[in-house]
């Protein structure tokens, strides 16, 4: 009786360690899954950190190109103004000349140069020149003025 009394005891004392064993491997898995979980918690932080920093170079970048935007419209209406001075002087010169003359010096600029001045002309000078351009070029002409307005 002894010897399975003394079987027993070893076999509970096995079975208590086993227990310990287990809960301990149960205890350590569960901190594995608590660390897992800190560490992506962690890379979530820090994505969500450079995200920040991402979207803050890209407001940063779309402010500079709006600038650059702005700047370039100023430059292109600064042109279109220049450029419409320029036609104008030219209409006014071409206004000076006798219409013969005018007429004859048209015909030989772009039907796109030509329409551009004609545009900044006074109606009734510019027709008057037109009548001495060659029929076909002045249609040219023409159709450019229409296509410019």
């Amino acid at each position: 009786m002894k010897m399975y009394r003394g079987k027993g005891i070893l076999v509970f004392f096995l079975a208590m360690l086993m227990l310990m064993v287990m809960s301990s491997e149960g205890y350590t898995g569960q901190l594995k899954g608590n660390n897992l979980i800190k560490i992506k918690e962690l890379q979530i932080e820090r994505r969500k950190k450079e995200l920040l920093i991402l979207q803050k170079r890209i407001s940063e970048e779309l402010k500079k190109l709006q600038q650059i935007k702005e700047y370039i419209k100023e430059k292109l209406d600064e042109i279109k103004s220049m450029e419409t001075e320029r036609y104008m002087q030219l209409a006014n010169l071409y206004a000076s000349i006798p219409p013969k003359k005018a007429g004859k010096i048209m015909e030989e600029l772009d039907p796109k140069t030509a329409a551009k001045i004609m545009l900044y002309m006074d109606k009734k000078k510019a027709g008057i020149i037109c009548g001495f351009i060659d029929p076909k070029k002045a249609c040219q002409i023409t159709k450019e003025m229409v296509r410019l307005k």
